[in-house]
């Protein structure tokens, strides 16, 4: 489980139906999601995820029905398609499986097209009902304004010194 500062988790306790997250180089994209969309479905825990419950155990696996992710890090940005984000929009016109919420969460929005930020921004203006969105950037400056606008953001950076030790660490074993 990722760490959640005191900040991020005040905010996660609203449960907002859009957030922009930067996110740790500490952690991947997957495993960033797979923490937020337990936090957002878990039936048993408060602060935190149970980690036992139903909704817990299949969002681990990436089998509950009602939590899509979209990992891009190291997709091209025009991997995904138009058609299959629309698709997605249609899909979260249903009501859910489990009865309660949906979450669609794409990472990392550099790796995304305009079109696809636009298509995205139209589902965000008016989330259906019951929709969560969780995007996934490492810095905003990518993600257009009228995006980050219209989301609550979650930095799960750690300190200065523990993100350039990562990153550090991950280029050393490029080799």
């Amino acid at each position: 489980m990722n760490t959640i500062n005191e900040a991020s988790r005040s905010v996660l306790k609203n449960k907002p139906s859009a957030i922009l997250v930067i996110n740790s180089v500490t952690s991947t994209v997957a495993d960033s999601a797979i923490s937020l969309g337990k936090i957002y479905l878990c039936t048993e825990g408060d602060e935190q995820p149970c980690e036992k419950c139903k909704n817990c155990m299949l969002i681990e696996k990436n089998e509950h029905p009602d939590f899509i992710h979209f990992d891009t890090s190291s997709l091209a940005s025009e991997t995904i398609k138009v058609s299959e984000i629309k698709l997605l929009s249609s899909f979260f016109q249903l009501t859910s499986n489990q009865g309660g919420t949906r979450i669609f969460s794409l990472g990392l929005m550099e790796n995304v097209s305009t079109t696809i930020k636009n298509t995205l921004l139209k589902t965000i203006e008016e989330p259906p009902k019951n929709l969560k969105v969780i995007l996934f950037t490492k810095a905003t400056r990518s993600v257009p304004l009228t995006i980050k606008s219209r989301c609550q953001i979650i930095d799960l950076r750690k300190d200065i010194k523990t993100e350039i030790g990562a990153s550090m660490k991950k280029f050393s074993e490029l080799d």
